[in-house]
């Protein structure tokens, strides 16, 4: 994450993020759908195209596709389940990571009060969209395999219409998952015991 781009409008932010090598693209900023047709293959990290994107759409998201990339980011919601005393999603997210020795040290606030944690994939390793658990609460965005285009995630620096922020909360890069107990990412998707 590019801890700037947080800091400045979203069009500058965008511009922050393409500059990184980052693909990205414009969302709606109440629906958080992407603007573009062909999001996946549309993305780009090209400045001229961001900024007349942001041209067009002053007040979008900033969408980031993960297509190509080796980054998963898990996505932890911070609803709770119709159930006394139950966690949420964010809490669930941390306990699990916390259990399985994995110690984000870079991770995004949410609009929603949730967190996204990037994290690297091993080479050769490929992760598509899921809910591997407590579906609504947690997800996954990967950047996918063959015909399957990935998942995206907004950005730090993003503004929803009613205000909130995406922001930044951990300002180095995403860990890798290799020090998972059972390798890879399966580790990650397995809940500890409470």
């Amino acid at each position: 994450m590019t801890a700037a781009a947080h800091h400045v409008a979203p069009a500058v932010a965008a511009t922050i993020y393409a500059a990184a090598g980052l693909r990205i693209f414009p969302c709606d900023p109440a629906s958080k759908r992407p603007l573009i047709s062909d999001w996946p293959n549309a993305a780009t990290a090209d400045a001229a195209q961001v900024a007349a994107w942001w041209a067009t759409w002053p007040n979008a998201l900033i969408g980031c596709a993960l297509k190509g990339s080796r980054v998963l980011v898990l996505d932890g919601d911070n609803h709770r389940e119709e159930v006394a005393g139950a966690e949420s999603g964010v809490d669930f997210l941390w306990r699990n990571l916390a259990h399985y020795g994995v110690a984000p040290t870079a991770w995004a606030a949410t609009a929603g009060a949730g967190v996204h944690v990037p994290m690297w994939l091993p080479e050769g390793v490929t992760h598509g969209n899921s809910s591997p658990w407590r579906a609504g609460y947690i997800d996954v965005r990967g950047p996918g395999s063959g015909a399957d285009g990935g998942g995206y995630v907004i950005l730090p620096g993003s503004i929803r219409a009613d205000g909130a922020r995406w922001s930044v909360a951990g300002r180095r890069s995403p860990v890798s998952v290799r020090g998972t107990p059972s390798g890879g990412t399966r580790a990650c998707w397995r809940p500890a015991r409470g």
